[in-house]
């Protein structure tokens, strides 16, 4: 099975037809804009009449393109075809391109940018381009510069170009997100190990936290339990029975869910957030709210920077609430790139106790190797007051580390 060009009237994002009646062609045209192509043919390139295929014919200019690269660099039809659907997307994005062409962002975090701009015409990519990658620093509420998209990881960057588009055309970031559970699927494949199957999934965000939220608390119990046994499980593998006990129907949990909220709401707000999974509509999360029997926790954001609203007292040895801040503030290890969890991560003094307090302002979430890096190898770190970790290596070079934006975990 394979892609279709989608039918007349209201886009849809994917169809399917079998592979015999492929044509390469065809694959350009079902990659739409949510919206219906302008009527007098502006927008995207692949919504113009002078760029689609005349009835009973094919594209020739860019038809058989993939195919003439795929055996010159050694690629599948696939890999291929995103080469160029990359190129193709790069003919809309001129900002996108001249950082690709001064080092400063790869092809994989272009095209993400390219995946977004897919569903905007012209003008819009134009916007977009320009909040993610503006002319002139943008400097937060304390004055420090914040990265531009060539400065974020790619899941920073999908979330900050998602956010951009829910802002820039609130109704087609709607109309994608009840599409969306049309396109739910589960299956299963031979995993990279003999004996071993891989689980691959898309489903609705408010199902998908819920099952996640009891995986990840079941996971945690067996980690409790193993803690007083030879046998100790890392969470990857605790995780993995909990999914099954839980399917096969072997376990119980009881667990909570986290929305995200900026304080104040922004006007015409599109939805609320769920760390790790992505937006929920207003009427997704209306129907959460009043038809979930998972508990909800409320997390109340800073707009400007993302982070957790959140203070508590100071104690020798963080206490039970302090750690649950100081995790929930950070979010992963602080150190930068580090993505392990602040949950497994130990609480660490910025200033060495008893120099410093033992409070959420000299407190960070660190790794265990990233730990001792910090005492072991040279590394010093400080923090400012909102947060933001500055460490120097040996030979003098900074390298900054923010309180997670759960802004980002929308993509």
């Amino acid at each position: 099975m394979t892609w279709q060009p989608c039918p007349p009237g209201p886009a849809k994002l994917w169809c399917w037809r079998p592979r015999e009646s492929r044509t390469r062609s065809t694959r350009w045209r079902c990659r739409r804009s949510p919206r219906s192509p302008p009527a007098n043919g502006s927008g995207c390139r692949r919504h113009r009449p002078e760029c689609r295929a005349p009835a009973g014919g094919t594209d020739d200019e860019w038809e058989f393109v993939a195919d003439r690269i795929a055996p010159l660099l050694c690629l599948t039809g696939r890999a291929a075809d995103l080469r160029v659907a990359l190129a193709r997307d790069l003919d809309r994005l001129p900002r996108t391109l001249a950082a690709m062409r001064e080092g400063r962002l790869d092809s994989y975090r272009a095209g993400l940018i390219g995946t977004e701009a897919q569903h905007l015409c012209d003008p819009q990519v134009a916007v977009l381009e320009e909040m993610l990658l503006p002319d002139e620093p943008v400097l937060d509420r304390f004055g420090r510069e914040v990265p531009d998209a060539a400065g974020l990881t790619s899941t920073k960057l999908k979330a900050r170009a998602r956010r951009a588009v829910a802002h820039i055309d609130p109704d087609a970031l709607r109309r994608r997100a009840e599409r969306a559970p049309e396109g739910r699927f589960v299956f299963t494949r031979p995993g990279t190990e003999p004996g071993m199957t891989q689980w691959c999934a898309d489903q609705p965000t408010h199902v998908s936290a819920q099952a996640w939220a009891a995986i990840d608390a079941l996971a945690r119990d067996y980690l409790a339990r193993d803690a007083a046994t030879a046998h100790r499980r890392t969470l990857d593998q605790a995780r993995a029975d909990a999914m099954i006990d839980l399917i096969l129907g072997h376990a119980s949990v009881t667990t909570v869910l986290e929305l995200t909220v900026p304080v104040p709401s922004e006007p015409g707000i599109v939805g609320v957030e769920l760390p790790r999974h992505g937006i929920l509509p207003m009427e997704v999360v209306d129907r959460l709210v009043n038809g979930c029997d998972t508990p909800l926790r409320r997390l109340l954001l800073d707009p400007v920077t993302g982070q957790v609203l959140r203070s508590d007292p100071t104690t020798y040895r963080p206490n039970a609430a302090l750690a649950r801040a100081v995790r929930t503030r950070d979010g992963t290890c602080r150190f930068p790139g580090c993505a392990v969890a602040a949950t497994g991560c130990d609480l660490d003094h910025v200033v060495r106790f008893p120099d410093g307090p033992t409070d959420e302002a000299n407190l960070m979430a660190v790794c265990r190797h990233h730990h001792r890096l910090k005492h072991q190898a040279g590394w010093r770190v400080r923090m400012s007051p909102d947060g933001v970790c500055t460490w120097t290596t040996p030979s003098g070079v900074d390298h900054v580390s923010r309180p997670r934006d759960y802004r980002d975990l929308a993509a």
